[in-house]
């Protein structure tokens, strides 16, 4: 029971905190030039409802969104993924594959038949996550 005690206590001191500072946010973005995303909850301060990250030392902030799928690292395969497939499969001739079955992709399909096509491919970043959404806010 102490050992599960201790690590309950020690998660809780190696969590990230929500409650960084810009001036900490940058420091880390110095140290450790490139991090994944901050992830929900995680804001950046003073800019709610956001996810923020380091690349090349920089600060790059997403807002959040509906379902904060466009903060997300995107797939940009352009074989297409099985909810793509099934959807065409059901929706012959569709104008388009709605997100829900795009797994975070960052192309839009539409059906050619059964058959799904490629109607745009949206800019990754060199980490993976659509340039569209970051913007740049700190050195």
């Amino acid at each position: 029971m102490k050992l599960v005690a201790f690590l309950i206590v020690a998660c809780a001191l190696t969590a990230p905190s929500s409650a960084q500072t810009r001036a900490d946010i940058a420091a880390t973005c110095r140290t450790m030039k490139n991090t994944e995303t901050s992830g929900e909850g995680n804001d950046y301060p003073g800019m709610p409802n956001t996810s923020w990250r380091c690349m090349n030392g920089g600060i790059y902030v997403c807002e959040m969104g509906a379902s904060g799928r466009g903060c997300m690292k995107a797939g940009h395969s352009t074989a297409p993924t099985g909810g793509v497939i099934k959807w065409c499969r059901e929706n012959p001739n569709s104008d388009f594959v709605p997100g829900a079955y795009l797994s975070g992709a960052a192309i839009s399909w539409k059906c050619r038949g059964t058959q799904p096509v490629v109607v745009e491919t949206e800019g990754v970043d060199e980490q993976g996550y659509v340039k569209r959404f970051w913007r740049k806010v700190g050195p």
